[in-house]
């Protein structure tokens, strides 16, 4: 049997036989399978303290630029994974001109949906994980919000309640970032 995320170790028992009024115990032992240091990738997060946004993304080039532009350096958020992981999921970044807010989805109809709407497609920003391979990255919404600042991307549960706490809308999971 194979369970997705864990590797079989050991069978301790008799894992073939008939059945019949004796009790047989057979344990199967498994050990989890984390991803390998050599495909992360750090996501850095920058907050810009005039309009409320935070920029996602792999570049340290990028964050370093912004940072400079005097956005609050916030670090890492969470980490991603190289395109070439075994079912990597794309993550589409947008960036509305108007506002200049980022935006963030893994769904291909509102990635051409939010464009559709003047927002300028960035193609691919970083890949995560398949669900059962990762932990939850939450995305909670301003429904206040009249300009940028209106999502906030979070592996943090706690961050995620307060701000929801505060009155902004769950979205649930965005997507799944690698154990």
């Amino acid at each position: 049997m194979s369970i997705t995320g864990y590797e079989l170790q050991e069978v301790v028992g008799n894992a073939t036989g008939n059945f019949d009024y004796f009790p047989q115990e057979v344990n199967y032992i498994y050990k989890k399978v984390s991803t390998p240091d050599n495909n992360l990738v750090p996501i850095w997060r920058a907050y810009n303290l005039n309009d409320g946004d935070h920029l996602y993304t792999t570049s340290i080039d990028e964050y370093s630029w912004i940072v400079g532009l005097k956005w609050q350096a916030e670090g890492i958020a969470f980490q991603s994974v190289l395109s070439s992981y075994t079912g990597a999921v794309p993550v589409y970044r947008l960036y509305n001109p108007n506002s200049g807010e980022h935006f963030y989805t893994i769904s291909e109809s509102e990635y051409s949906s939010v464009a559709q709407k003047g927002w300028k497609k960035e193609n691919i920003g970083f890949y995560m994980v398949p669900k059962d391979e990762g932990q939850p990255i939450y995305r909670v919404f301003n429904p206040n919000a009249t300009g940028p600042g209106s999502h906030l991307f979070t592996e943090s549960k706690d961050e995620a309640n307060w701000l929801i706490n505060q009155g902004w809308s769950n979205e649930g999971v965005a997507f799944y970032a690698p154990k």
